[in-house]
């Protein structure tokens, strides 16, 4: 309720925004000047002003409030439907950026599926590869079992063919 002081101290907040070139800082300072010209009773004058700040706020994450704060302003000084409009679009902002939000966590959601069932499929194709690579011994080993076994067998037959030649 010390609009002065708000009016003071939102002048002093854009010369300095201006003096460092801070656009975002000269918006925010314009709106606050705009909104206690509002509680003057210089609507129209502060509409502008508002409006103008408001115009390059739209991406940021204060223009749901700062939209709250105008309607409230003008609904404070008698200006109701125009207060409801403008808590209107408060609204319709902040529900798109909810539905935003909704969407980019459900794809955020389905990457980490994505990422899930990519990391299990590799898991299987790392269980099935270490099966294979043991099945592979397996056959391996057999071979060479039956590989001994024919060299025992040749040579038993070697030798009982010596000793039934010597006989």
């Amino acid at each position: 309720r010390r609009f002065g002081e708000a009016a003071r101290t939102s002048e002093a907040a854009l010369r300095i925004a201006r003096e460092f070139e801070d656009d975002t800082g000269s918006r925010l300072a314009s709106f606050q000047l705009g909104i206690a010209t509002i509680y003057f009773r210089n609507i129209a004058g502060g509409r502008a002003m508002v409006e103008k700040a408001l115009a390059g706020m739209q991406g940021d994450e204060r223009y749901v409030r700062m939209l709250l704060d105008y309607g409230h302003a003008l609904n404070q000084v008698g200006w109701g439907d125009d207060a409801l409009t403008i808590y209107e679009k408060a609204g319709s902002v902040s529900l798109a950026a909810w539905r935003k939000e909704k969407q980019l966590s459900y794809q955020a959601l389905q990457r980490a599926y994505a990422v899930q069932k990519k990391q299990a499929e590799l898991s299987a194709l790392h269980h099935e590869s270490e099966l294979k690579a043991a099945e592979l011994a397996n056959v391996k080993r057999l071979r060479s079992m039956w590989v001994l076994f024919s060299a025992t067998t040749l040579a038993a037959v070697v030798l009982i063919a010596l000793l039934y030649t010597r006989v």
